[in-house]
């Protein structure tokens, strides 16, 4: 799958990279190339395996949604009281993996339409592109394609591959923001820890010298006869306030401990959430790999359609199209039966989770 998600990334970089160097005669010849490479059988098949992998990637993508809510509900459920935003976080997360599941579907349905509409595509208004002889039949062949390109014949928004795109900038912006709610949550238990332990040695500073204040005044008294033997009890009765301000500064000192021991689990806690989070940076590219390659495929359809609309809205007449024009009419003929399959095939892999 990730081999999948690498090669056709790698492929749109090499094309891109060569088309760029070659002139217009070069590109044609490479144009002519592809076109008969596209149109074999064993190339027919192999097109189809690829997209139908595209749907084992989607389907991959979901499960890394799934663990990722569950790993961020876990955390929830344990650290709630101390890290409430963690609520909000979660919550923006499953929002995601309701997008996601909506658009995934919307993709299958895609699929199933834009099967029959590119056999068309290719057998009625490609093959009148191939055979125009008039200038009116180049007028009418351009009010037809833009037509088609913009065509809102389905239920679903033929841009609606903006969704795909759009999901990964959320998701992106979703990681660096929950990062850096777990740095600041990090500097600020430091923060507190350092804070709570200048008031535990406060605390334990004065339970010191309250002790000192009873140790010292007992001692003066224990040399009246009987007295002594109760010196400390007496002076205790005898210095109420300095009783009180040491059993306050024990009882401070207490809590202080207690808050500074929470802190400290709660950094651990932090600590493996981070863990956790980077153990999930995989999911997250599988996530965008796969976000990348939808939305190039299936923006790519209807704007060769419009491509080739602006491009003959340039000739008055048949005989002036170029060269380049034919050979990649030519080309989109060629790929047209493999993308067609593909898509039967890619509809019949999704299956979408509940």
């Amino acid at each position: 799958m990730a081999q999948v998600v690498a090669s056709f990334q790698e492929n749109i970089k090499k094309l891109q990279s060569l088309y760029s160097t070659l002139n217009e005669d070069d590109l044609v010849e490479l144009q002519k190339k592809i076109a008969a490479e596209a149109r074999t059988t064993s190339s027919i098949a192999k097109s189809v395996e690829e997209i139908k992998e595209l749907g084992a990637v989607a389907v991959n993508t979901d499960s890394a949604f799934v663990a990722v809510s569950r790993a961020f509900q876990r955390f929830v459920d344990e650290n709630k009281h101390r890290f409430p935003e963690t609520e909000g976080f979660l919550a923006r997360w499953n929002g995601y993996h309701t997008t996601w599941k909506r658009i995934l579907t919307e993709s299958r349905d895609f699929a199933t339409v834009t099967s029959g509409q590119y056999q068309r595509y290719d057998q009625v208004y490609l093959n009148f592109v191939q055979n125009l002889t008039t200038a009116a039949q180049i007028k009418e062949a351009v009010a037809a394609l833009k037509q088609f390109s913009e065509s809102s014949n389905v239920a679903i928004p033929i841009d609606y591959a903006n969704s795909f795109k759009e999901l990964g900038d959320e998701i992106k912006g979703f990681r660096e923001d929950f990062a850096s709610y777990l740095e600041q949550k990090g500097q600020d238990l430091i923060a507190e820890v350092k804070r709570l332990q200048g008031l535990l040695d406060e605390a334990e500073k004065v339970v010191l010298e309250c002790n000192k204040l009873i140790e010292d005044a007992a001692y003066y008294v224990q040399f009246l006869p009987f007295v002594g033997f109760f010196a400390k009890e007496i002076v205790e009765l005898f210095s109420p306030g300095t009783v009180e301000r040491r059993k306050k500064a024990v009882a401070d000192a207490n809590r202080y401990k207690q808050q500074i021991e929470e802190a400290n689990n709660a950094q651990i806690e932090l600590a493996k959430m981070q863990t956790q989070f980077a153990a999930l940076d995989s999911e997250f590219q599988i996530i965008a790999s796969g976000l990348a390659i939808f939305a190039n495929t299936w923006a790519y359809f209807h704007a060769e359609a419009l491509k080739f609309s602006n491009m003959m809205n340039n000739y008055e007449s048949v005989q002036d199209f170029p060269s380049i024009f034919k050979s990649e009419v030519d080309l989109a003929r060629a790929i047209a039966k493999p993308l067609q399959e593909g898509l039967d095939a890619y509809a019949t892999v999704i299956v979408i989770p509940t």
